[in-house]
């Protein structure tokens, strides 16, 4: 969108790919409040940490689509944005790592997130498209595998397969969605640039027909004073005048 206005389409999906994060945002938050936090201060600061630094990144992912809506396109910046959601899926391991392993089971890994890792693949399926959501995807799915293989014993890969499948599959919707709906919206917009041409060709034809109608009936009542006028040739001579200067007009 560089160089032109957003459009009410691409406004919108922003401000829904801005809305969901920090939705997200308050649902960890409130995954944390209602399960508790994990006991021990070094554990507990790790989880408001981790919690911390989900809010500060959605502030100014919201802080960036206001000012710079086209700085959140850059790959620089879904590079950052895709690993701080990995944090964030890792926060169990690092709350375990700030005590002891065994903290781990008292904070439920999968819920400790919440939906903010989606909000990355949301996020690069909106300004990458398919690339953007695949890339954001891959990387969440690994550190998915990385914090289920070290937080659950007798682990497998298939423990993890469900989480990874709908970062997978979740790029691949939102990708499709968002090119339908730019797609249907430009559609829209060039039909109703084609209607608006549309009418202003017709107000100019019906403009040229009402000029024309009105220079016929001018010159017929000229040639009506010429015949009735004919012996005066002043009178003749400055009444083709008068036509002529309306006729150029």
């Amino acid at each position: 969108m560089r160089g032109t206005a957003e459009t009410d389409v691409e406004t919108g999906l922003r401000r829904v790919v801005v809305g969901f994060r920090a939705a997200a945002v308050l649902w960890m938050a409130l995954l944390l409040l209602v399960g508790g936090l994990p006991p021990g201060l070094r554990p507990a600061l790790a989880a408001a940490g981790v919690l911390g630094l989900a809010g500060a990144w959605a502030f100014l992912t919201a802080l960036l689509a206001a000012a710079r809506p086209d700085a959140l396109r850059s790959w620089a910046w879904l590079a950052v944005d895709t690993l701080v959601a990995a944090v964030v899926v890792l926060g169990a391991v690092i709350v375990a790592a700030a005590g002891s392993f065994a903290v781990a089971v008292a904070v439920p890994v999968a819920a400790f997130a919440g939906g903010y890792p989606f909000s990355a693949v949301l996020l690069g399926g909106w300004a990458r498209g398919v690339p953007g959501g695949l890339a954001a995807a891959s990387v969440l799915s690994a550190a998915t595998v990385a914090r289920d293989a070290a937080g659950a014993r007798g682990w497998t890969l298939e423990d993890s397969l469900p989480a990874t499948l709908v970062y997978l599959a979740g790029a691949l919707v939102t990708a499709w969605g968002v090119r339908v709906l730019r797609r249907q919206d430009a559609e829209r917009r060039t039909a109703l640039l084609a209607l608006a041409e549309e009418r202003a060709a017709t107000a100019r034809e019906r403009e040229r027909a009402e000029t024309a109608a009105h220079l016929h009936d001018s010159v017929l009542q000229t040639l009506a004073l010429v015949q009735r006028r004919a012996e005066d040739p002043a009178a003749v001579r400055a009444l083709a005048r008068e036509q002529e200067r309306e006729l150029r007009a």
